[in-house]
């Protein structure tokens, strides 16, 4: 998830780099302490979200966890569930060339490649599912006649 890039004056420097692009941040910690695994652990997946949409970290010292997550807290825009599956629709709307098109939705692809849940942030790719599970019942359902997504 990160490496340790400097540690000389005892505020150690984590390197995060987005795996599928060339991106990368520094996040400044005020002690060797702050950098504990059961803390990281909790906060991957929001971490790895943030670099996903290429959220840099500010360039200051963050002098502990709850400074961190203060961070995290702010950048992480919260959606109701409706806005949730307007996000989902938008998704899939914009991979057609006109209302009514059929596409295929390929879970592995989108989920474990491209970890298209991240860029809505989704806490993860289950709940990103259970809202394109949603959607496709509803379309199926005619409640949404814009295109039909195939592959659920």
């Amino acid at each position: 998830m990160f490496e340790v890039v400097n540690q000389k004056s005892g505020q150690p420097e984590l390197l995060f780099r987005n795996r599928q692009e060339n991106f990368a941040t520094v996040l400044k910690c005020d002690s060797v302490e702050f950098v504990n695994d059961h803390f990281w652990e909790k906060i991957a997946d929001k971490i790895n979200t943030l670099i996903y949409n290429r959220v840099k970290f500010e360039d200051r010292v963050y002098e502990n966890e709850q400074d961190l997550m203060r961070f995290i807290e702010e950048r992480t825009p919260v959606y109701t569930p409706q806005e949730k599956m307007n996000l989902i629709l938008e998704y899939f709307h914009s991979r057609t060339s006109f209302d009514g098109q059929t596409i295929q939705f390929n879970q592995v692809k989108t989920l474990l490649l491209d970890e298209m849940w991240r860029k809505f942030y989704f806490r993860h790719s289950d709940e990103f599912l259970f809202y394109v599970g949603n959607l496709e019942s509803q379309t199926s359902s005619g409640s949404f006649h814009q295109q039909r997504i195939v592959g659920l």
